[in-house]
């Protein structure tokens, strides 16, 4: 049952936003630091986590195509034992695949055969990141960079791992030097201008984010970047704007249509919110995040009656799941905006 002693926690518990931050894939060799991003400018925080780690593709067609793919390969590399380039394709569909201790195994094989390989020593570095070894993949991008100091994917890599550590001076550094080596480069703008968030220049990471879309202006990442920066600033009108402009390259991606929800609320578009929130809900009923926006939204617009159903099936949920983690409030489960990859 629904008491006011629920209903006013569930909207005064509401966290502060949260943003996940992902790189464009522009450069596939370049590791991803999915980050979260919490509260409002200029008091954020940053939380920063690991590339996912072991598991197969998203969708079972993908997965039976990845595994028919390593099957192919791995019979090459017995047809061909000493060549290192094949162990590193097996080693790729593997990583591909979501095994990444045989894919490391291939990639130190194929060092073995062939010590300057640069595909294996890049992509053995990114497995080292996604599998949580930092301090490995730290050292051999550093091997590799003094061999090629102005190769940007190593700089970019570089950047990446100095903003896990928060060193945001070291990775502006370096993605600095790899802008000036190649101007066109759309992920070090966009790392330069999460960069410029960190630091809490919303002006410059605006300023970058715009040199990456126009240099790659169909990437929804990009657009969802400069979204959750001018919502940051309280552009919401343009927020909007850059939120629709992914929508309209991925259709019905849940991060953007999360955050297009939030930025119409916050301009007082509450209709319009809900209708777009309500058509996700339809297709994705399980989404508790998104189920309590839309139960904000409807009390909003006192739509009392399709508001309580909501909060019936989103404090049933959430209370079975509070006792299932030992949660002490069932309405901490926040509503999070989505940045990157479609999730």
């Amino acid at each position: 049952m629904i008491t006011e002693t629920k209903v006013r926690d569930f909207q005064k518990s509401q966290p502060l936003p949260s943003f996940r931050l992902n790189a464009p894939t522009t450069n596939l060799l370049v590791p991803s630091l999915p980050t979260s991003v919490t509260g409002d400018a200029p008091r954020l925080e940053f939380a920063w986590k690991a590339e996912a780690g072991q598991g197969g593709a998203n969708a079972p067609d993908q997965g039976r195509t990845l595994h028919d793919l390593v099957e192919r390969v791995r019979r090459e590399t017995i047809r061909f034992p000493k060549s290192a380039a094949v162990r590193v394709n097996l080693a790729i569909a593997l990583a591909n695949q979501g095994s990444l201790d045989e894919a490391e195994q291939e990639l130190v094989a194929a060092l073995e055969l062939e010590k300057g390989n640069y595909l294996a020593k890049v992509n053995l570095a990114r497995v080292f990141v996604r599998r949580g070894k930092f301090d490995e993949a730290i050292s051999l991008y550093n091997d590799l960079l003094s061999d090629r100091p102005s190769d940007n994917t190593i700089l970019l890599s570089l950047a990446v791992m100095s903003l896990r550590k928060s060193d945001f001076v070291g990775a502006e550094e370096r993605l600095k030097k790899a802008c000036g080596n190649r101007d066109d480069d759309a992920t070090a703008h966009f790392l330069l201008g999460m960069v410029r968030l960190c630091m809490n220049n919303l002006g410059g990471a605006i300023a970058e984010l715009r040199s990456a879309a126009r240099i790659d202006v169909r990437n929804p990442a990009i657009h969802q970047a400069l979204g959750v920066v001018f919502a940051l600033r309280s552009e919401f009108d343009r927020a909007e704007m850059e939120f629709r402009s992914a929508l309209a390259l991925v259709p019905n991606d849940r991060s953007s249509l999360r955050a297009l929800y939030q930025v119409l609320l916050k301009q007082g578009k509450s209709a319009e919110a809900v209708e777009v929130l309500n058509s996700f809900i339809e297709r994705n009923p399980g989404d508790i995040t998104a189920r309590e926006a839309l139960a904000l939204g409807l009390l909003d617009l006192k739509r009392f009656g399709s508001a309580r159903f909501h909060l019936s099936r989103l404090l049933g949920e959430a209370d079975a799941f509070a006792i299932g983690t030992g949660c002490k409030n069932p309405c901490e489960l926040g509503f999070v905006m989505a940045i990157g990859r479609t999730g």
